[in-house]
């Protein structure tokens, strides 16, 4: 997935959190109406653990607590089937036809059924929660098309969804590719991009850009990715660091402890 520029000259400021969740922190205290989080997608099957699991654990209950209960997200599916499907799996558990075969198409099956799990769990427990799928309504739409439609797609339903809520009062998060939510766009990348055409609707204060970067996808590739050269160091051990710009924050995982191990992919999933 395309990195979003960073402003130039770089000015950001660098603070360090115990996990995503605390992170989330001085985002949430700004209000925003809107809070856009984009991910380096997992592409391959190992050991890894993705940034949706890692959201979804750490950052996901927070959001939720903080009044934010409207999610839409890339990964899963759009139309009245899905919609069906999704409330479906949040009220019993259950995974309906469509999901199931969608989310075993993907590497990161696990991470999104931990998210989808984890929000399940928040409902029983008192929440009022929607999901909504901004992908194609099926795996054959989606396989029958070029990755730069696919990403065209995806932004335009994502931007009507993210609208139509913020329309009706509610506070939204979306969770997409980071080349959706950019508020500067690269070169070449504005139709892909729903970012910078929301933030001019409603205006900075009510619209955050979060991007999510696993250290070990970006550790070897900073000054690609954050578009500054000299920023391997800002990839930490241990914490989680966060860059503060106007209006977006880039939040770094730690490298693991462990070394990392290829799997091999398969239709039953074993999900922790």
């Amino acid at each position: 997935m395309a990195p979003t520029a960073l402003p130039a000259p770089p000015s950001f400021k660098l603070l360090q959190y115990p996990d995503l969740g605390t992170a989330f922190d001085p985002i949430i205290a700004q209000r925003p109406r809107i809070i856009a989080v984009g991910e380096i997608h997992k592409k391959n099957y190992s050991t890894l653990v993705s940034t949706a699991s890692l959201f979804a654990k750490e950052a996901l209950p927070k959001l939720v607590q903080a009044g934010y209960r409207d999610f839409v997200v890339e990964f899963l599916p759009s139309g009245p089937t899905a919609d069906h499907e999704i409330r479906q799996y949040l009220n019993s558990g259950e995974l309906g036809p469509l999901l199931s075969r969608w989310l075993h198409h993907h590497p990161d099956y696990c991470g999104f059924i931990g998210f989808l799990e984890t929000a399940r769990s928040l409902q029983q427990n008192g929440a009022s929660i929607n999901i909504y799928g901004s992908n194609y309504p099926s795996i054959a739409d989606f396989l029958a098309n070029t990755p730069e439609a696919r990403a065209e797609y995806i932004n335009t339903t994502t931007q009507a969804r993210i609208m139509s809520l913020y329309s009706a009062g509610r506070k939204v998060i979306s969770y997409t590719g980071t080349q959706h939510n950019n508020i500067e766009p690269l070169a070449n990348e504005e139709m892909r991009s729903f970012g910078q055409n929301i933030r001019q609707i409603v205006g900075l204060q009510n619209y955050h850009e979060v991007d999510l970067y696993l250290g070990p996808l970006v550790a070897n590739q900073t000054a690609y990715y954050l578009q500054l050269s000299g920023s391997s160091f800002l990839v930490p051990d241990r914490s989680v660091n966060a860059l503060f710009f106007p209006g977006r924050t880039v939040m770094i995982t730690p490298l693991p402890a462990a070394p990392l191990l290829p799997l091999s992919p398969t239709t039953s999933p074993t999900c922790d």
